[in-house]
């Protein structure tokens, strides 16, 4: 049946008084968590960024194990037996300077341990009050083992036999 011209200029109007109710919903929703987020103590927003690589051999046999509880872990492949570790490091503060990555050989086995105590003790609910993501070239070999927290593990292109866990971030891994 053919409704009248009415009835569509009464629809319409309805239509358009709850959408404008809903995306005013959504906006004090949104206020409202971002004003959870914020710590209590103001955080100096002014973060800086500082970039670090790393250069070593790894030889094909190596299992290479990463543990990074501290932000996202990013692999591509490398050519011959070079590893690169990349390191990107966020300062919430100007006095957070004790951010570092370790890398340790043990009976085959190439540890990378990320360490950043400032940002760990500083954390405020649950939230960390900085981060630092890896980004590593490996050449192809054995195994790849990776964990992190929340941060995300991706890996790419490269030619080893990988374990991946992370507890609440996102994993992604591609042939090429």
């Amino acid at each position: 049946s053919l409704m009248s011209t009415g009835q569509t200029a009464d629809s319409k109007k309805h239509a358009r008084n709850w959408l404008l109710r809903a995306l005013l919903l959504m906006l004090l929703a949104l206020s409202a968590t971002a004003e959870d987020r914020l710590p209590s103590d103001p955080i100096d927003r002014n973060v800086q960024i500082e970039t670090k690589r790393q250069e070593y051999r790894l030889p094909e046999s190596a299992t290479l194990r990463v543990v990074n509880t501290l932000g996202d872990v990013r692999v591509r492949s490398a050519p011959q037996d070079q590893l690169s570790v990349v390191s990107i490091v966020q300062r919430f503060r100007p006095d957070q300077n004790d951010a570092r990555v370790s890398v340790e050989e043990q009976d085959r086995q190439i540890d990378i341990t990320t360490h950043y105590p400032s940002a760990v003790a500083s954390a405020h609910e649950h939230k960390l009050a900085g981060r630092l993501d890896l980004t590593l070239l490996v050449p192809t070999g054995e195994m790849l083992e990776i964990e992190t927290d929340a941060g995300l593990i991706e890996v790419r292109g490269v030619a080893r036999s990988l374990k991946a866990r992370t507890k609440s971030g996102r994993i992604r891994v591609s042939t090429h």
